[in-house]
C-alpha cells in the first residue's frame, strides 16, 4: 500500500513539483556533492541519478560536464524530467529497490530525502545494493536522509503561481521521537479552463532513520561509508552531522573492501 500510494502521490505532484521546489539551491548543492565526492576519489564523469524527481537535480549534474542518466519511481515525475533534459539525458522510470543495471557510474545519487521514503530498513537495504550494481570499481555514491530535526520544524506553508496553488500540511509530518513513522500531505489546486479550480490531494509515508543506524544498513548492503555531512540550507555541507543541529545528512559510499577496510561508523563525521 505504501508504495502503491507514494507513486501515486507523486504522479499528482509531479505538475506542481517544480513551484514547491523553487527556492531549492540545487546548483550549489551538487557542485558542493562533487567536490565531497572528488575528495574521496571520484574521478570520472558519468552519473546516474535516482529518484530524479523532475530533473532538477539531474539538470545540475548535466550542467557540471557530466554524461547523466535519471530514473524515477513516478511516471509523472520521469515524464517532466524527460521533457525538461530533451535528450541531454536518458530518462527511466524504476523503483529504487528493483534498479536494473543502466551502466556503471562514477558518481551515483540519490537526493531530496528518497531514502525517507521507504518503509523498513530492508526496504533501504535493498535499495543501496540495487545502486551498488550500477557502481563503476571506484564509484561512488552520495545520497541524503532527514535528520529529526527535519520532522520537528514543520509547519504548514502554501506556494502558489498563476496556474497552481499547494498547500502544505505541516501537522501530520512533525515526529517527536527518532525511528517513526511521519506523513507528507498536501493539496494540490490548478486553474481549469473555465477558471474554476481543480483539487487534488496527495499524502505518502516518510520514515526516519538515525544516522547512527545507518552506516550498518550500508555495510548489509555490500557497501561502506567513505564521509557524511550535515546539510544546512542552500547546499551548504559541514562535518559533524547532528540530528538536533542539521535538516539533512549527506553520506558519501562506496563498494565495500575486504582488506584493510575501516569500520563504517569510523567514517561518521570525517
Amino acid at each position: 500500500m505504501d508504495r502503491a500510494s507514494t507513486l501515486g502521490a507523486y504522479d499528482v505532484l509531479a505538475p506542481a513539483y517544480d513551484l514547491i521546489t523553487a527556492g531549492y539551491a540545487y546548483a550549489p548543492w551538487l557542485r558542493a556533492i562533487e567536490r565531497l565526492a572528488r575528495e574521496h576519489g571520484l574521478a570520472g564523469r558519468r552519473a546516474l541519478d535516482v529518484a530524479c524527481g523532475t530533473g532538477k537535480s539531474l539538470e545540475a549534474l548535466v550542467a557540471l560536464g557530466f554524461d547523466a542518466t535519471g530514473c524515477d519511481g513516478s511516471p509523472g515525475m520521469a515524464e517532466i524530467a524527460r521533457r525538461k533534459l530533451a535528450g541531454r539525458a536518458d530518462v527511466h522510470v524504476a523503483d529504487m529497490r528493483e534498479l536494473p543495471v543502466y551502466g556503471h557510474f562514477d558518481l551515483v545519487t540519490c537526493l531530496d530525502d528518497a531514502v525517507n521514503h521507504l518503509p523498513c530498513a530492508a526496504d533501504v537495504e535493498a535499495a543501496l545494493r540495487a545502486i551498488g550494481t550500477n557502481l563503476a570499481p571506484a564509484g561512488l555514491l552520495a545520497f541524503d536522509v532527514n535528520t529529526l530535526s527535519a520532522y520537528r520544524e514543520t509547519s504548514d506553508r502554501i506556494v502558489e503561481d498563476a496556474h497552481r496553488i499547494v498547500l502544505w500540511h505541516g501537522g501530520p509530518a512533525r515526529l517527536d521521537g527518532p525511528g517513526g513513522r511521519a506523513e507528507v500531505a498536501m493539496d494540490v489546486m490548478s486553474r481549469r479552463a473555465d477558471g474554476l479550480w481543480r483539487r487534488a490531494s496527495a499524502s505518502w509515508g516518510h520514515w526516519h532513520y538515525p544516522l547512527a543506524e545507518i552506516p550498518a544498513i550500508v555495510a548489509a548492503a555490500g557497501l561502506e561509508v567513505l564521509a557524511v555531512r550535515g546539510q544546512h540550507p542552500g547546499g551548504r555541507l559541514e562535518p559533524g552531522p547532528d540530528e538536533q543541529v542539521h535538516r539533512k545528512a549527506l553520506f558519501v559510499v562506496r563498494r565495500a573492501r575486504r582488506e584493510g577496510r575501516p569500520h563504517a561508523l569510523a567514517a561518521v563525521g570525517r
